[in-house]
């Protein structure tokens, strides 16, 4: 892949990086999409990568180099991003739905206006809204 308008097109097609394409998101902008299920992610690197306003769901970043690189407005539904690295990693004005961070590295990371939101909650807004 050459460019993130390319990296972008590709995922929402359903073309998936392979083995060897482990630098396949590095330094690229992903933005507005739900991001495929590509399985496990944990040999890929995300270094430099900018994802905007992309749901990701049912993903495993398990050990994934996930430094350097900036998620704005997206929504991680039951992902794992055990023992993943996030070194100066930013993450802003995101949600987290059932998903965990058990053993992550948050090195010199920002975390800002994020919340983790259980579907309990989200159902008890729901149920408010109908009544």
């Amino acid at each position: 892949m050459k460019n993130s308008n390319e990296v972008g097109q590709a995922l929402a097609k359903g073309v998936s990086p392979q083995e060897d394409e482990c630098d396949f998101f590095m330094g690229k902008r992903v933005s507005n999409i739900i991001f495929p299920p590509l399985g496990d992610l944990s040999s890929f690197f995300f270094k430099g990568t900018i994802f905007t306003n992309v749901s990701f769901c049912d993903f495993s970043f398990y050990g994934a180099d996930l430094g350097e690189s900036t998620f704005i407005n997206c929504c991680f539904d039951k992902c794992s991003m055990a023992k993943a690295g996030f070194y100066k990693t930013r993450l802003v004005n995101c949600t987290f739905k059932e998903s965990s961070f058990q053993g992550a590295r948050i090195i010199e990371g920002k975390i800002e206006n994020c919340a983790s939101v259980s579907y309990t909650h989200l159902r008890a807004h729901e149920t408010e809204a109908d009544l």
